[in-house]
């Protein structure tokens, strides 16, 4: 099918930008099948293992915001080939780890790197296809994340069987890094013509309180399955995840250019987008 999204640079754009959606999403459903082997062969047990998979899902959840707005200040190009650089530095090192720690540390560093992927795609999509085109260009860079979800099961279930986990990063680092050359050639340069924010548009605070805030829950949610729904660290993590996203909602509240400006919720195509992403 080709690619009618007007300008060459409109096709490249959406090339590269379908290309970091795929690599972002295959390292997920790759690492998730070799979960099992992973924990054989570091001895641990399977539970412990899965933090493999939590560590990367929750940089990602963490930083998406913070990457976008990133983006807008450092550039997007900027952004997006840093974002490469850390997940294939990243991949690489998870091929390198000897124990769970060390795995689960370059998994986070991994996720950073998808973050800043997944969070400005979109936006270089966006930017470089007509709005008439636009929804398509956006449904074809979801389909490749969802043939990154489809094919990493089967293939990382037999790079792992046939060959080893490692082998699983290794391919997700040569995946990442041909994206990386690809975008380093060929994706334009971000228009300059428009004044960017300044740095202290960032917003910090905000990131590291909504930060705090979702990992602490999710991992109030992780450790159900050990001390159930009453246990006191679900019950303590919880409440403390509960108080940091209210300290956030309020910290959006009074900041002059907040990192989630809370009255988009009250459009309902973004509510709802969001509503089914969170079910999803």
């Amino acid at each position: 099918m080709a690619l009618a999204t007007g300008s060459r640079d409109g096709k490249r754009s959406l090339a590269i930008a379908s290309a970091g959606a795929f690599v972002a999403a295959l390292s997920t459903s790759l690492v998730a099948v070799s979960t099992p082997v992973i924990a054989k062969d570091l001895a641990v047990t399977p539970h412990d293992a899965s933090w493999v998979l939590t560590g990367y899902l929750l940089a990602i959840s963490s930083l998406l915001a913070l990457a976008g707005k990133a983006a807008d200040v450092l550039g997007r190009k900027r952004v997006y080939l840093t974002g490469f650089v850390f997940f294939v530095a990243g991949s690489m090192m998870c091929a390198g780890a000897l124990d769970l720690r060390g795995l689960v540390g370059a998994r986070v560093m991994q996720g950073v790197g998808a973050s800043m992927l997944m969070a400005v795609g979109p936006a270089i999509v966006t930017r470089a296809v007509p709005p008439a085109r636009r929804a398509r260009a956006l449904g074809i860079q979801l389909a490749a994340t969802y043939i990154g979800l489809t094919l990493g099961p089967s293939l990382g279930g037999m790079l792992a069987a046939r060959l080893s986990w490692q082998a699983v990063f290794v391919g997700i680092a040569g995946a990442g890094a041909m994206g990386l050359a690809i975008a380093i050639a060929m994706l334009p340069a971000d228009d300059e013509r428009h004044e960017r924010p300044s740095v202290r548009s960032l917003d910090l605070p905000g990131a590291g309180l909504f930060a705090v805030a979702l990992v602490s829950l999710l991992v109030a949610l992780k450790r159900t399955q050990e001390d159930g729904w009453t246990g006191r660290p679900v019950v303590l993590l919880g409440a403390f995840a509960l108080v940091a996203l209210g300290v956030f909602a309020r910290h959006t509240a009074l900041h002059a250019s907040p990192l989630l400006p809370l009255g988009l919720f009250k459009k309902p195509p973004f509510a709802f987008g969001v509503l089914g992403a969170t079910l999803l």
